[in-house]
């Protein structure tokens, strides 16, 4: 049998490309601004968050796409602007722009975050939530079938497509949409020339990646027995 390895007791994991990280559902109140959504994708410490786990086979990933299997030598996926900050200043940018949304007058409930109930989604919940807590915000773990703000998507992609991951993240039933970027990603998928797709992908996960709809935590990982 295979699977996901957050969902199983197994530790026989080998890496894949595709997604694993949290996804925003909505963007009301505090979601609606994409600074605050940032904030929360730099205040997560996903080397510590792996480690937790003890897999050596599994490595933290901070851009929206994987950077492996790029069909046709596509665009490398883009780092965020905070990508080489140490944690403690990730901490204290993300902490800043949390303080600046209270200041205002704003109230911020607690997070309601989906992950499987195993022990594996506990163990991620844990880690993640203690992560938000450093910046001020209280999080409350849900089902993944609950109403939520933030709920995770563990999924290996299907093919080396560098637009799949993007197009997974942009105007779905369970994504936030922008779209500026969506045209973006409808435009790409329409183009069959090689050349002109590479560069409107870069053109595309630019857009997607400053609406913030999505933390990359780190590469999937798949067990098997």
């Amino acid at each position: 049998r295979t699977g996901s390895f957050v969902e199983a007791d197994a530790t026989v994991v080998d890496p894949a490309p595709g997604l694993f990280g949290l996804v925003f559902t909505h963007g009301d109140g505090f979601f609606a601004s994409d600074s605050n959504r940032d904030a929360l994708a730099r205040a997560i410490r996903r080397q510590r968050l792996v480690d937790a786990f003890g897999l050596t086979e599994w490595q933290p990933q901070v851009a929206l796409r994987p950077a492996v299997y790029r069909r046709d030598g596509g665009p490398e996926p883009l780092l965020p602007a905070w990508a080489d900050y140490d944690d403690e200043s990730r901490l204290t940018q993300a902490k800043r722009t949390v303080d600046a949304w209270r200041g205002a007058g704003h109230e911020i409930d607690a997070l309601r975050i989906a992950v499987p109930d195993t022990p594996g989604g506990r163990i991620l919940f844990a880690y993640v939530a203690a992560d938000f807590a450093r910046i001020g915000l209280d999080s409350q773990r849900v089902g993944m079938g609950a109403a939520s703000d933030l709920r995770l998507i563990d999924e290996v992609a299907p093919n080396d497509d560098a637009l799949w991951a993007l197009r997974r993240l942009s105007c779905r039933r369970d994504t936030l949409c922008n779209r500026e970027a969506q045209a973006l990603i409808d435009a790409t998928a329409a183009n069959i020339d090689a050349g002109q797709r590479a560069r409107q992908v870069g053109d595309a996960e630019t857009a997607l990646a400053r609406y913030v709809p999505f933390i990359p935590l780190a590469t999937p990982l798949r067990w098997s027995v």
